[in-house]
């Protein structure tokens, strides 16, 4: 049985940015990032970066057939600005 793949240009990186947009939203708005009873807006966006930079990078080095991407982790960090500003103002 012959299976037939089909790629979409642009979906992987709206799929990154949708997945990142989410957790920075999640994480702001949930508390689920707090200081001081906060949620600390630079501290959601770092962690979140951080987080999609270290899947790059081990896509990149560990795992075979998969390759690090600079316009993923733009991707992702794009998505956690969005997820952050819907978040703020969503339940203002």
């Amino acid at each position: 049985m012959r299976t037939v793949s089909i790629e979409i240009e642009g979906l992987d990186k709206l799929a990154h940015l949708i997945f990142y947009g989410g957790l920075a939203f999640l994480a702001n708005r949930q508390k689920v990032i707090f200081i001081n009873g906060k949620s600390k807006v630079w501290f959601v966006f770092l962690f979140s970066s951080l987080y999609g930079l270290g899947i790059e990078l081990i896509q990149g080095g560990l795992i075979e057939g998969r390759y690090f991407e600079l316009w993923d982790l733009i991707a992702n960090i794009i998505g956690i600005f969005i997820g952050i500003i819907v978040s703020i103002f969503f339940f203002k």
